[in-house]
């Protein structure tokens, strides 16, 4: 079992640990972003942009609504990327809170 809760970069630690280092965990749990909902993607990728505004508020445009103000940056990963990215060596087996839970294929 593989546990991944950074509460920031979940999507490239996963990446290291499956596809560079070569792990081969039965099931891993990943903490999904929920504010991000399907069928959008969205992984926290480290930039010196980034390291530029951590702790500072933005805000961003929604079409056809006021401007919003939010903490930057985003957090975590949203579940469409980790199905996108993980598949087909895992599959989706269980969305709890805040929790993704996912097999890898060959067990199923």
């Amino acid at each position: 079992v593989l546990k991944v809760d950074l509460d920031s970069f979940e999507g490239p630690m996963l990446e290291e640990a499956l596809f560079r280092q070569g792990l081969r965990p039965k099931l891993l749990l990943v903490e999904v972003n929920a504010g991000v909902p399907p069928p959008l993607q969205f992984a926290l990728l480290d930039s010196p942009q980034l390291q530029a505004k951590i702790g500072q508020r933005v805000e961003i445009a929604v079409e056809g609504g006021q401007p919003m103000e939010v903490n930057m940056p985003g957090a975590g990963v949203s579940l469409s990327y980790l199905v996108r990215r993980l598949g087909p060596e895992y599959a989706l087996l269980e969305l709890g809170s805040p929790d993704a839970v996912f097999v890898r294929s060959d067990l199923l």
